[in-house]
């Protein structure tokens, strides 16, 4: 009985999963591709997405685009994307194929060392006290990642460059 219950959980979880990233999950990629925070988001969308989600959403569209890096990029012999192409079967019907990109090698220097997660985890009021020079935004995009307790790295693009000019 407590198999066909956890299954039964399971199952509910991943198509609740599921179903919220057909609703909404295209829309939210899009959004944080044009530069928008996980509030802005949620303010955008027209389904009702939790926040978590979103953050979630977000957070995994960054590590999949290579925005954010998991392991040292000194290791990191290149860069792999994952990107869809929209293909269309012999009865036209639409479907979508992960292609995954392997691109350039990897410059360490084009990355920045992010510990937020444990600094958050250890003392976040502190953490507040640290990202204080920074502008509304630029916290928001920072307190609204699901940042890990180990360290990750971040590619220095123009947002998070300006991020790192501030908090140095």
């Amino acid at each position: 009985m407590d198999d066909s219950r956890n299954s039964n959980k399971e199952f509910n979880r991943a198509l609740h999963n599921f179903t919220m990233d057909l609703a909404s999950g295209d829309a939210i990629r899009h959004l944080a591709d044009l530069g928008y925070t996980v509030r802005e988001i949620r303010e955008k969308l027209h389904y009702p997405t939790p926040i978590a989600q979103i953050k979630n959403v977000v957070w995994k569209k960054l590590v999949d685009d290579g925005t954010i890096l998991l392991e040292d990029p000194a290791t990191v012999s290149c860069s792999t994307k994952k990107t869809y192409e929209t293909r269309k079967d012999e009865f036209g019907k639409t479907y979508f194929v992960q292609i995954l990109d392997k691109g350039d090698s990897i410059n360490p220097a084009d990355y920045y060392r992010c510990d937020f997660g444990r600094m958050i985890y250890k003392d976040a009021k502190g953490f507040e006290d640290y990202i204080s020079a920074l502008n509304p935004r630029e916290k928001e995009y920072l307190l609204n990642l699901p940042w890990p307790l180990c360290p990750v790295w971040h590619k220095l693009d123009e947002r998070f460059s300006a991020i790192v000019r501030k908090l140095l």
